[in-house]
């Protein structure tokens, strides 16, 4: 395996739109949220972050596998996994503590918008349940997923390092497993267990990695007009499916999708659909943007990647503020311009800690995938 060449900014920048776009979804009532990815096809931000965790892994860990061992690799995933950890546990306190101070009647229920109801429950309930991962608040629920894929992570790339195809059919193995046992992890939120199925996301996950390890190998990627063409048809189909549904509602005569999603679940599950949707776009990206593009060096640009490059932080910074923009717009009869505000002024807020966190003299690695050097 060759040395990894210097830092591939596509990673980052991606990964700090994704984060803008999850900060917008974050807010329901903010009209925002239906101008981003998830409403046109199947592929949503967070299939776009899963995917980049999984190459950033593969960049990150693979060199150091080779030349400090396993037991060095295992050390460092489980530092990391420990600092998600904690890291979603103060972003979950963190939002009790400001609906406290708002004067909450019932601050633990905010986060719930279908049973069961925390109104009646103990704060020393919630906290067992937060502290092993079962209390999973909508839109606090992505660090968890983060930390399992973590766990899958170390045996996926050993035996990718045997072969690739191998990595890729365990993976595919488990989530065949999952969905026909319906496999998942318990949840206070819903009986069918988490909302981010890792059972369902880890193959994503492990697709990011391979494409990674392809990247440190020098493996060129396949420049096909073919899979160009196929990849467009395949977003178009995707958007044709899921668009009308999105914009005239479920029940409309528009929406061809709806009695699939009935039967299948779609768009709440990693599926077949969502996963070829993801790899058209991700194929799309690698093939047409070229990592030595001059545009990601202009200033809009190393925004966006200084916050990819410190990802967690923002993250956790985000959802915080999405919840006092979901409090500030009381409902969708929230004007436009207090919507664009808060997008503004919390985007604004997301890029200047980006910022002072870059300015830190520190090492190049970001707090949540170190070292995502290239793709």
């Amino acid at each position: 395996m060759g040395t990894s060449p210097k830092r591939d900014l596509r990673i980052d920048l991606f990964r700090g739109l994704a984060l803008v776009i999850i900060y917008i979804d974050h807010i329901p009532s903010d009209r925002l949220s239906h101008l981003t990815l998830r409403n046109f096809g199947f592929t949503s931000a967070a299939d776009i972050f899963v995917l980049l965790a999984g190459i950033s892994f593969a960049l990150a860990y693979a060199p150091r596998l080779d030349t400090r061992g396993l037991g060095a690799v295992v050390s460092q995933v489980g530092r990391r996994i420990g600092t998600i950890y904690l890291a979603h546990i103060a972003v979950l306190l963190g939002a009790l503590a400001m609906l406290i101070a708002i004067g909450r009647d019932s601050p633990l229920d905010l986060f719930a918008v279908a049973p069961p109801s925390w109104a009646g429950s103990t704060y020393s309930h919630a906290a067992t349940m937060a502290l092993t991962l079962q209390y999973q608040p909508p839109y606090f629920d992505i660090l968890p997923l983060y930390i399992v894929l973590l766990f899958f992570a170390v045996p996926l790339l050993l035996l990718a390092r045997v072969h690739w195809a191998l990595a890729l059919m365990a993976s595919a193995l488990v989530w065949v497993l999952g969905e026909v046992y319906t496999l998942n992890f318990p949840s206070t939120r819903s009986a069918a267990g988490w909302y981010f199925d890792p059972m369902s996301w880890q193959i994503v996950f492990a697709l990011g990695l391979v494409i990674g390890l392809f990247s440190l190998d020098r493996t060129p990627m396949k420049r096909s007009t073919w899979l160009s063409v196929l990849s467009v048809l395949v977003i178009a189909a995707c958007f044709l499916l899921v668009f009308p549904c999105r914009h005239y509602g479920p029940l409309s005569a528009h929406c061809y999708f709806e009695p699939l999603s009935h039967i299948t679940g779609l768009l709440d599950r990693q599926t077949p659909w969502r996963f070829l949707n993801t790899l058209a776009w991700m194929y799309l990206i690698l093939r047409f943007i070229p990592r030595d593009a001059r545009w990601l060096a202009n200033p809009l640009a190393r925004i966006l990647t200084r916050m990819g490059k410190h990802s967690l932080a923002v993250f956790s910074l985000g959802t915080l503020l999405s919840l006092v923009a979901r409090i500030f717009l009381s409902g969708p009869q929230a004007g436009w311009v207090a919507q664009i505000g808060v997008f503004v002024l919390g985007t604004a807020v997301l890029a200047l800690a980006a910022y002072l966190l870059d300015a830190r003299p520190r090492n190049t690695t970001g707090w949540f995938e170190p070292g995502a050097k290239s793709v």
